[in-house]
C-alpha cells in the first residue's frame, strides 16, 4: 500500500489499524492501539521510521465502539458490519474453498506421523493446521495429541505431547526495526500470534535480516513461517521491530507440563 501510495504522488497513508504513531525526540515510535483487544501493531512491524513519516492510523486511538459509533455518526455503510472472525479477505468465511483454489498444495492430504515418526493417520492439507493444534486431528492414540511441527517438503504433520510444544528460543529472518540503530543486544516482550499474550526474551541481532530470540522461560506452540514482533520491556505498548520465525529450539518441558503430558 505505501509503495503504491507513493507511486500515485500521495504524502500521507491512511488505514484502519487499531495502532498509533508518536515522535519522541525526532523519532517515530510505534504504539499499540488503544483498544488492547484490538490492537493490530502486530502485523506493521516491518514498517520504518520513513514509513511511520508518512502513515495515519485515525482510529488508533479509539475503542470499537467509539470507532462505529463515529462511523454511523458520518453515515457509513460499514458501521454495524459484524467483525470479522476469520480471514478478512476470504469471501463469506469458507477459507477451505479459498485455499483449495489458490493454493492447492496446501489443500492435499498427507501422512500424520507420531514422534516416532510412524504414519498415524491422514491430515486433510496443511493449510488446514498449525503448529499447537490438538482438535480437528481425526486420530486417537490414546492419550491427547498436538500438532508439533508441519513438515511442507514431506507434505506431512507431526504430532506428539503438549511438552513437545516446548520452545526456548527463536531464530528470526526479514527482520525489521523501528529504529535500526538499536542495541545489538535488548530485553523484549515477543508477541508470536495475533491477539496472543507476550513473553520476556533477549533479542540479539546476528546479522542485517536476522536475529534471535532467547526466552527467559520455555513458551508452548510457535509456528515458524509466523510473525514475531517485539516490544519494548519498559513500555511494553511500544513496537520496536519483528520478523518472520524460520525456526525454533525445543526445550525439555517444564515439571508441570512433563505431569500433564503423563495425564
Amino acid at each position: 500500500l505505501m509503495d503504491r501510495a507513493r507511486a500515485l504522488g500521495a504524502h500521507v497513508l491512511a488505514t484502519g489499524h487499531y495502532a498509533r504513531v508518536r515522535k519522541r525526540n525526532g523519532t517515530y515510535r510505534l504504539l499499540r492501539g488503544v483498544d488492547t483487544n484490538k490492537d493490530q501493531s502486530y502485523v506493521l512491524w516491518m514498517l520504518n521510521q520513513e514509513d511511520l513519516r508518512h502513515c495515519l492510523f485515525p482510529v488508533g486511538d479509539l475503542d470499537k465502539p467509539q470507532t462505529r459509533a463515529l462511523a454511523a455518526e458520518l453515515g457509513l455503510r460499514t458501521a454495524a458490519k459484524p467483525d470479522s472472525q476469520d480471514i478478512c479477505f476470504v469471501p463469506d468465511g469458507d477459507v477451505a474453498s479459498y485455499i483449495t483454489e489458490h493454493i492447492p498444495e496446501g489443500a492435499q492430504s498427507g501422512p500424520i506421523r507420531d514422534r516416532d515418526g510412524r504414519v498415524v493417520g491422514e491430515h486433510r492439507g496443511l493449510a488446514r493446521y498449525t503448529v499447537g493444534q490438538r482438535k480437528g486431528l481425526g486420530i486417537s492414540l490414546g492419550e491427547p495429541v498436538f500438532v508439533t511441527s508441519i513438515d511442507p517438503s514431506e507434505n506431512a504433520i507431526n504430532v506428539g505431547r503438549r511438552g513437545d510444544l516446548s520452545v526456548s528460543e527463536l531464530v528470526i529472518e526479514e527482520s525489521s526495526f523501528v529504529q535500526p540503530d538499536g542495541p545489538s543486544e535488548v530485553d523484549v516482550l515477543v508477541q508470536h500470534r495475533a491477539h496472543g499474550d507476550t513473553s520476556p526474551g533477549r533479542l540479539r541481532r546476528r546479522a542485517p535480516g536476522r536475529c534471535s530470540i532467547i526466552f527467559s522461560s520455555p513458551v508452548e506452540a510457535v509456528a515458524p513461517g509466523q510473525s514475531a514482533a517485539f516490544y519494548d520491556r519498559l513500555r511494553p505498548d511500544e513496537l520496536i521491530g519483528g520478523g518472520i520465525i524460520a525456526s525454533t529450539v525445543s526445550s525439555p518441558p517444564s515439571p508441570k507440563l512433563a505431569a500433564d503430558a503423563r495425564g
